[in-house]
């Protein structure tokens, strides 16, 4: 097994900009958008904000499967690019290099866990002690759920489980800006 030591790492992000993209879900945030925009919308209909145990494991759920399927493609790649290097297509091998076993990168859910369900119970109890932020919990859950949702969607599709091409689909048509463009 390849274990890869490029660069320097605090408890797995490469910066602070490593850390934001990842946890707040930037690189996909038109989707999160669109998670956070539906679960504020129901919380204003329903009075639910997430003191529900369900809500909780199913958010830690998704962080554990997208860990832990992010963690089986690494070695993936690196059992590839090892052992089966003469049979990887040129136009591929960038992207494997890239998706490799990093044992800096692998105590990210170490951090993004506790500070994720940190944030929650802040935000919940915000809700609970001053009705201006009611809204807060399902902002804060919507965004974590939608980034770890679409990271596991992502993840299954490289593993060859989903069609790429469905994910480009639905990006494309989430996206609102595409809307106004035709």
């Amino acid at each position: 097994m390849i274990i890869k030591n490029d660069h320097k790492s605090i408890l797995g992000y490469i910066s602070f900009d490593d850390f934001f993209t990842t946890f707040l879900g930037l690189k996909n945030a038109i989707i999160n958008m669109w998670v956070i925009f539906i679960l504020s919308f129901t919380s204003f209909i329903t009075s639910y904000i997430y003191n529900d145990t369900t809500a909780i494991y199913t958010l830690l759920i998704l962080m554990l499967g997208d860990w832990a399927l992010g963690v089986t493609l690494a070695i993936k790649a690196s059992f590839l690019l090892k052992y089966r290097l003469n049979t990887i297509p040129a136009e591929k091998l960038e992207a494997i290099k890239k998706r490799q076993f990093s044992s800096t990168r692998f105590p990210r859910i170490f951090v993004s866990m506790p500070l994720a369900l940190y944030v929650l119970g802040v935000s919940w109890n915000l809700a609970k002690s001053n009705e201006i932020y009611y809204f807060l919990p399902s902002i804060i859950y919507g965004g974590f759920t939608g980034t770890y949702f679409v990271s596991l969607i992502e993840n299954v599709s490289e593993f060859g489980l989903l069609s790429k091409d469905l994910i480009v689909v639905v990006k494309e048509k989430l996206n609102p800006v595409n809307w106004v463009k035709k």
